[in-house]
């Protein structure tokens, strides 16, 4: 066995002394794949959705001494494996260990390769039969680094689409419909979906139990489709079925977010604050909307909204009462926030992509 092999036996077998308490080794029998070893990551010993991959590296001290290493790591790697590791439909890392340090930095390749080619693969220089890789010094590879990986998700992504994007499930966003979370968990649904369309949020009150009043910017365009005017029932020979008109929102809103699947119940004071927000809202230009914990046609008829927020609205106001049927839309098409919360939600009726 030559040095450089002793060097990699060495390193590799610290690296799984690394991973062995964070999940499950994963390793190809023989090295044909382009990729050293993988990590299908367990939290509270429980196997998590999550596997990483590693392509490990090692720095002998006499090559690169401590007091040589500076802000970062240089790694030569073919520019063939950089491009398949960039496509990898699982995060890739590039670990590199560092002997004179006895330390492991890993990086994320995606990140490597944006950070120095801004275009991504379209910057990859090709026509060269390698590239060096630059690993942060700060990108140590320890315990809390390994419990941070769990953020990344494996989906699959040849089932059922949705105007060609994977939905990661098989539930019809148009014709299925959750049942009522309780409160806490349709306020963690309502915030995952703002934020994943980054709303910045700039105010927010309570005015209730279950109620409250969110107003900010809304960076990009949230958009659904009604229940109400689509066709639930249709035939698979059907070239083509009834779609509810889209509707839409970006920019300034405010949004009243009633939670409780039984609706608000407001006392003067409450009423009062409430009109306030509200008609400070339309002054400003926001768009005003409703959020509830209720079907749409429910929520649409509800008194209290009838009474005490429809006068405020300008327009198109039955298209700003987002119930369930529309929040269910608004799930099933964003899949990383249904993955987020399918464990936990239910549905009272359910159809699947035909």
């Amino acid at each position: 066995m030559g040095g450089d092999d002793a060097f990699e036996v060495m390193y590799m077998a610290k690296l799984k002394g690394l991973l062995a308490g964070h999940g499950i080794e994963v390793h190809y029998p023989n090295d044909r794949a382009g990729i050293d070893i993988g990590l299908h990551l367990f939290a509270e010993n429980t196997a998590t959705q999550a596997r990483v991959w590693f392509q490990v590296k090692g720095k002998h001290a006499s090559t690169l001494p401590a007091e040589r290493v500076g802000d970062s790591v240089a790694v030569s790697v073919l520019v063939g494996y950089v491009g398949y590791w960039y496509s990898h439909p699982e995060a890739a890392y590039l670990v590199v260990y560092v002997e004179s340090l006895d330390m492991f930095l890993a990086a994320d390749i995606r990140e490597l390769v944006d950070t120095q080619w801004p275009e991504g693969l379209a910057d990859l220089p090709t026509h060269q039969e390698s590239v060096t890789l630059h690993v942060p010094i700060g990108a140590r590879l320890d315990r809390d680094r390994l419990t941070g990986m769990m953020a990344h998700r494996s989906m699959r992504i040849d089932g059922p689409a949705s105007r060609g994007r994977p939905l990661g499930h098989r539930f019809d966003p148009l014709r299925s419909r959750f049942s009522p979370p309780e409160p806490p968990l349709f306020d963690a649904v309502v915030d995952s979906l703002l934020k994943a369309h980054r709303f910045a949020r700039m105010e927010e009150r309570t005015i209730a139990k279950d109620l409250r009043v969110v107003r900010g910017q809304l960076h990009e365009t949230m958009t659904w489709q009604p229940q109400l005017f689509t066709e639930i029932g249709f035939d698979s020979d059907d070239a083509v079925r009834i779609e509810g008109a889209p509707s839409a929102v970006q920019g300034d809103v405010l949004f009243i977010i009633d939670s409780s699947p039984d609706g608000a119940g407001l006392d003067v004071a409450e009423e009062r604050l409430l009109d306030e927000l509200l008609e400070q809202a339309r002054t400003d230009g926001f768009y005003l909307g409703v959020i509830g914990n209720r079907g749409d046609t429910e929520l649409l008829t509800d008194r209290i909204w009838r009474q005490r927020v429809m006068p405020h609205m300008v327009g198109a106001a039955p298209e700003r009462f987002i119930g369930l049927e529309a929040i269910t839309n608004l799930v099933l098409v964003a899949t990383l926030v249904y993955l987020d919360f399918a464990p936990q939600l239910r549905f009272d009726y359910v159809n699947f992509v035909p």
